[in-house]
């Protein structure tokens, strides 16, 4: 179980990240925009909060326990909470319908 939730960790988040600022670079989906980036990696900031409040108590439940299962969704609930934040979080400064952020900053610095 641990290896697998190590795994989730350290590939599985990074993944996620990388694939939703992926999209955002290609300016997709068509619907969104950089301020739905922004709305949405306000609402999943939010939710990492309101989810993980009341889970710290079970920070020492026993494995033989009913609640070490919920435990455990939990926290792979809270990572996924995680990638969509951070990928969103990028996602707002990567957006490329028209210009995005980094290709204006990595033009000033080109341009010096």
């Amino acid at each position: 179980m641990d290896l697998f939730i190590a795994l989730f960790v350290f590939i599985g988040v990074p993944v996620i990240w990388v694939l939703i600022v992926l999209a955002a670079w290609r300016g997709k989906p068509a619907s969104f925009s950089r301020e739905r980036f922004g709305l949405s990696a306000a609402s999943a900031g939010i939710g990492l909060i309101v989810l993980s409040v009341p889970f710290q108590k079970l920070r020492e439940v026993d494995v033989r326990t009913p609640l070490y299962f919920a435990e455990v969704a939990n926290f792979l609930l809270l990572m996924i909470l995680f990638a969509v934040f951070g990928g969103c979080l990028f996602g707002v400064f990567a957006y490329k319908k028209g210009d995005s952020l980094i290709e204006r900053f990595l033009r000033g610095r080109q341009a010096k």
